[in-house]
């Protein structure tokens, strides 16, 4: 356990943070960003954090990185991969207690799909023909956001409701995630 922040951030020689991934709670904030040497696959077994997360691997490094236990985070998560290639970040994450920012650069992406409560979704992405899976199991957000450079396809939960939606993009198919009946 952590009892404030954990902050790995602009680390311009780090290979490694093997001794971290046992962590299980963070009281505070997590905040992953811009370490471009990082060499190994990381698999934090954090579960809990109470605080945001910021996460944001670097362009530059070979590692990934992955959350598959975590199930809360208290406040916000902000998200932003540069690679191609996708991968579920977060693939059993359950509550984001305030606004999710997520933004990527790959060319399929299929994450958050077990995320139920978050209060505010702004998504970007920037990739041509993306394909999307997301958000499976998301019943209502008071606002929902989409930035797409252009897409393939779209899959969102089919239940969800929104108060307020902003879409910036052409979309070449029909959108029925939002409709009501």
């Amino acid at each position: 356990m952590i009892k404030g922040n954990l902050e790995i951030r602009s680390n311009q020689w780090l290979e490694d943070i093997a001794c971290l991934q046992y962590v299980e709670l963070i009281e505070g904030d997590f905040i992953f960003k811009d370490n471009p040497k990082m060499k190994n696959a990381v698999t934090f077994k954090i579960s809990k954090v109470l605080g945001k997360v910021e996460f944001f691997p670097s362009q530059f490094s070979n590692a990934s990185v992955a959350f598959p236990f975590l199930t809360f985070i208290g406040k916000d998560l902000l998200f932003s991969y540069f690679q191609q290639r996708g991968f579920m970040a977060f693939p059993v994450l359950k509550t984001i207690g305030e606004n999710l920012r997520y933004y990527s650069y790959a060319q399929y992406c299929e994450d958050l799909n077990q995320l139920q409560n978050v209060k505010s979704v702004t998504m970007g992405f920037r990739q041509s023909n993306v394909e999307i899976k997301m958000l499976q199991k998301l019943r209502k957000a008071e606002s929902f956001s989409l930035e797409v450079e252009s897409i393939r396809q779209i899959t969102l939960s089919p239940a969800m409701k929104v108060d307020y939606l902003t879409l910036n993009s052409e979309f070449p198919y029909p959108l029925t995630t939002f409709l009501t009946k």
